[in-house]
């Protein structure tokens, strides 16, 4: 699991792709209201919850989402 996950960073840097961390970042902050401090909490939450989870993209568009790879 942990190479694979290097491995995709590895990829992504290559291609000058932002991690998926950062775009969710960006999204909070691009949201800027209430939507973008709710989501802000839930990401905390979930990432207490479970410090392991893996943050995905999907769809390369507004959505976002968390997994536990």
């Amino acid at each position: 699991m942990l190479n694979v996950r290097r491995k995709k960073q590895k990829e992504r840097k290559e291609r000058n792709i932002k991690s998926p961390s950062r775009m969710i970042d960006e999204r909070i902050k691009e949201l800027g209201d209430w939507r973008g401090r709710m989501l802000s909490q839930l990401r905390t939450l979930i990432k207490q919850a479970d410090p392991e989870v893996v943050e995905e993209w999907k769809w390369r568009g507004f959505r976002c989402g968390l997994t536990t790879d």
